[in-house]
């Protein structure tokens, strides 16, 4: 059922003229079942594109299987299965002749590959084992087209391009088609044609037993891929091009390419609307409708925009996964939406960057350094030096950075204002304190800061962390050799060790809980090996830096968040027809705020469906809906938005107001009337959720108390209806001390003629007001234009049914 159709009814046997309400019911404890445990790739996207190749040679692409030759191995992905199999080549005794050369897939899907000893050979790739022996075919490289295979030899730097049927490989088998080419060749079918080339710069066509000459090049050819119109090559410079073929027969030399791309280009093969081309040590994407390459690549290590290069951090921030890419001299952010952007960096000591955050920046920093930069735009905003101390540590907390050095210096920055103009990050003078030095630093989503010293866990509240004289609060002990700190939103602590995370838990002393991180994420020939790791209070998701190369997302550690905040009985408190006692409470400074739906706060709610989470510096009056074990429910009504706002805060960051801070209970029996149809509602709160009957205009009303310190001053009241008494609470402004209805016809006889007395104090009425408006007017005329008429308060109820 809606929450819009609910209506609270209760009564108030028993009730005394305190503002007290009943008692609540207390909250039971609840048990969430685990979660089932989830990995999911992040950086790349999909798990075949992650692939460390060293050397590959070539590429060949169907509808099941990518496979791609690296020296004398063949990685075969299959699409349908989701698996990579390899297959390594070891048929010839000299092992530099077994890297493979060539690689295509025939219509039965069947994996023809060449090597360097030229022998041709077949592969099984739904078994990635040969099929059967070597062929009796001698070729350095080759073209599949329907059932033929068209191969080269090549013979004292003279080659020729030969012609044989898949069911018969053998020389004696085999027709020449093109002889005397100088050097070896390049070969492409398509719709029947056969392109080559000769001498390594001039492409032919063979078609109709003729060859006809198609172009010349600057640069030899390395490998060519043909559609119907358009001709795709690299070259011996490691270029990319794609030309129209229209343009490639008319200018005999000199067309100008639709689409290049430097590189270190070597091999090209088509399928479907793709170009797959070997560059370097990776596989790219070309998009033949879209003309440009698309972000799918098949590689470790890439300077892709959606790719990283020996990452050495990384950092979950509003959403965001923002790495520290140091192979590409910048910092990578992945955004909510999937989508990628970059921040260039220019830091020569790549090898020890490491991330913090906080509002709309981001901080690299190293040993040296730290580097401020805009993270919606890029800026590089400022960086800060700590006079030559070694920085150790580095924490973003609500729009300051905190830092400690080797020096025991501790040290915050923050936007500060410098002149009437402009305002700067500045960075404060260092506090030293004594003691051992610190080498590490977090912060928790409080605010609070955790600093490694001496072996030992230390935790600081903001002001501790920069108060030479605060004493420590020492937490444990920590492992040896420990590479990250991090807590979760309860304060459970983890340490990063190797490829083991170990849990602190914070209950009864600290137990602990470790956790293997040594994952076999994607395909590798090696254990990898864990850079850094990140997570948040909005999600169930560790994020896990691989090699500096990828990032896996995992359940595993079934993390705390605001998500997860159990209701326990909250629902049935709030919204059951028994009476409640009405609190108000203020919340302390630095008081964090978990806003959630109180629309979509339903009775079968295992969780509170969260919106956002604040910090918030000022304090807050708010009215206490109910608890949990762990929160108070907090209403507060938002002037800005003209709406209430509803939140969980911790019950340690709240004071609980006296009740004559905030009520009156009336000792003398005094009544009112409703000026409007009015709702009556169960706390001093308008929202439509909370409603309890409807007051009809004039209706006559018990006045019990008042409530203050809220959006608007209250009073409690109480009447009889058919179903007995019933009692709530009414804005002040719709109660009036009089009753406003007109009184009931008399009637009587004057000259013996019957008369209405409704119908004479109507004429005196309208009399009446005739003369007041008159007055009005040549008031409003007359006054001076300074004088301003009186505001008059403006009411909003949530249910839009108080508007005055």
């Amino acid at each position: 059922m809606k929450h819009y159709t609910k209506k609270i009814s209760y009564c108030i046997f028993g009730f005394t003229a305190s503002l007290a309400l009943g008692a609540m019911a207390a909250p039971y404890s609840f048990t969430a079942s685990a979660e089932e445990t989830a990995d999911t790739l992040i950086l790349p996207t999909s798990y075949e594109q992650y692939l460390n190749l060293t050397a590959p040679s070539d590429v060949a692409v169907n509808e099941r299987y990518t496979a791609i030759s690296d020296k004398n191995c063949i990685y075969l992905y299959d699409a349908f299965e989701g698996v990579y199999r390899k297959y390594a080549h070891s048929q010839n005794i000299d092992q530099s002749k077994n890297d493979v050369t060539k690689l295509q897939f025939s219509d039965d899907g069947t994996l023809y590959f060449s090597d360097k000893s030229t022998s041709l050979y077949r592969l099984n790739p739904a078994t990635a084992t040969l099929a059967g022996e070597r062929e009796d075919l001698v070729c350095s490289t080759f073209a599949i087209a329907g059932n033929d295979l068209y191969f080269s030899n090549v013979s004292g730097g003279i080659s020729s391009i030969s012609k044989a049927e898949l069911s018969n490989l053998s020389l004696s088998n085999s027709t020449a088609i093109v002889d005397n080419l100088t050097s070896d060749t390049v070969l492409a079918i398509s719709n029947g044609e056969i392109f080559y080339t000769d001498s390594g710069k001039y492409l032919y066509k063979y078609s109709n037993a003729q060859s006809s000459f198609i172009s010349n090049f600057s640069n030899s050819l390395t490998s060519v891929a043909v559609t119907n119109s358009l001709f795709c090559c690299t070259d011996n410079s490691g270029i990319f091009s794609v030309y129209d073929f229209i343009d490639l027969y008319a200018s005999g030399g000199n067309a100008e390419p639709l689409f290049s791309a430097e590189g270190n280009f070597s091999k090209l093969s088509i399928f479907d609307d793709f170009v797959y081309a070997i560059d370097g040590d990776s596989v790219k994407q070309y998009s033949l409708s879209a003309s440009a390459f698309t972000d799918y690549q098949i590689c470790a290590a890439s300077s892709s925009q959606n790719r990283l290069n020996g990452a050495t951090d990384v950092l979950l921030h509003e959403g965001k996964i923002i790495s520290a890419d140091a192979g590409n001299s910048r910092i990578s952010v992945r955004e909510k939406d999937g989508t990628y952007s970059i921040i260039p960096t220019d830091i020569q000591n790549a090898a020890e960057q490491k991330l913090c955050a906080t509002q709309d920046t981001v901080l690299v920093w190293t040993n040296e350094r730290a580097y401020l930069y805009d993270l919606n735009d890029g800026e590089f905003l400022t960086s800060f030096s700590f006079g030559g101390n070694q920085l150790t540590g580095a924490v973003g907390v609500y729009g300051k950075y905190y830092f400690v050095t080797s020096n025991n210096g501790y040290y915050y920055a923050s936007l500060e204002k410098t002149s009437a103009e402009k305002t700067e990050w500045t960075l404060s003078a260092p506090v030293v304190k004594s003691g051992s030095h610190p080498t590490m630093l977090t912060s928790d989503v409080y605010g609070n800061l955790y600093v490694a010293k001496s072996g030992n866990l230390y935790k600081y509240t903001e002001a501790e962390f920069l108060d030479p004289t605060a004493a420590d609060t020492q937490l444990f002990t920590m492992p040896m050799n420990a590479e990250k700190l991090s807590v979760d939103y309860d304060g459970n602590v983890y340490i990063l060790t190797g490829d083991t995370l170990t849990k602190y838990v914070a209950m009864n002393g600290w137990s602990t809980v470790e956790f293997s991180l040594a994952k076999q994420a994607v395909y590798s020939e090696t254990q990898p090996s864990v850079t850094s790791i990140t997570f948040g209070v909005e999600e169930n998701s560790t994020y896990v830096l691989y090699d500096g190369n990828y990032v896996l997302s995992t359940t595993d550690l079934n993390l705390p968040t605001v998500n997860t905040i159990v209701t326990e009985t909250s629902h049935q408190d709030i919204f059951s027809e028994i009476c409640a006692k009405v609190e108000i409470v203020q919340t302390k400074q630095n008081a964090v705020l978990v806003e959630f739906d109180f629309e979509s706060f339903e009775e079968n709610s295992a969780y509170f469906p969260y919106l956002s989470l604040t910090r918030s510096e000022r304090l807050h009056t708010a009215l206490k809906l109910g608890a949990t074990s762990e929160y108070n429910i907090l209403a507060e009504y938002d002037g800005e938005l003209r709406e209430y706002r509803t939140y969980l805060v911790k019950k340690d960051c709240c004071e609980l107001l006296s009740e004559n801070e905030f009520s009156v209970s009336y000792t003398e029996e005094q009544y009112g009337y409703a000026s409007n149809g009015v709702h009556l509602y169960k706390f001093p709160y308008l929202h439509s959720l909370m409603t309890v009957d409807e007051l009809t205009k004039n209706q006559k009303v018990k006045l019990l108390g008042e409530i203050t310190k809220l959006d608007h001053d209250y009073y409690l009241i109480e009447y009889e209806t058919e179903n007995g008494k019933l009692l709530g609470y009414v804005p002040k402004n719709f109660i009036n001390s009089f009753d406003g209805s007109l009184p009931e016809t008399e009637k009587y006889e004057l000259d013996s003629t019957p008369a209405d007395t409704d119908m004479i104090w109507r004429l005196a009425y309208l009399t009446f007001g005739f003369l007041a408006i008159c007055i009005l007017s040549d008031y409003l005329i007359l006054r001076p234009r300074h004088e301003e008429p009186e505001q008059t308060a403006h009411y909003t109820d949530n249910s839009n049914e108080l508007d005055d």
